[in-house]
């Protein structure tokens, strides 16, 4: 079985973190501002980013690319290593990292469906970018 190169899946993980902090940013920096900050006040809260939030936002995004990355390389052994088997790693860390943990904030029901709903379809192409740019890096690496 092929041994996971643990350099490459940090290069590549940090690749499509910075690819999933960026489109984050635009979604909800840009695209979603105005909303977040509503919902935001609603529940009493500041409605604005400050660094603390910056910092665990972009870290999430650098862990969730890592994580990506790393289930590409588990994953490349048994399937292969091409687009399909970094698009499927993409899938598979969206379904971890952004769907089940909304489920319960959706039950919850503390913020807007809409936010939730539209960061998960934003979600699931934003990772799946990031897992297939993130294993080019990886097969590059050497």
């Amino acid at each position: 079985m092929e041994r996971i190169r643990w350099r490459n899946v940090l290069l590549g993980g940090l690749a499509a973190g910075v690819i999933v902090d960026i489109l984050e940013a635009l979604l909800n920096g840009v695209f979603m501002m105005k909303e977040w900050e509503a919902a935001m006040q609603a529940l009493g809260k500041h409605s604005t980013v400050g660094p603390a939030q910056l910092f665990a936002y972009n870290l999430w995004g650098l862990l969730a690319g890592i994580a990506a990355v790393w289930l590409y390389a588990e994953l490349r052994p048994r399937y292969g290593a091409g687009h399909l088997t970094a698009v499927c790693a993409g899938a598979a860390t969206w379904a971890l990292a952004y769907a089940f943990p909304t489920i319960p904030a959706l039950a919850a029901d503390m913020l807007p469906a809409r936010l939730l709903l539209v960061s998960l379809a934003w979600g699931l192409p934003e990772i799946v970018l990031a897992a297939v740019a993130g294993a080019a890096v990886y097969r590059r690496a050497g």
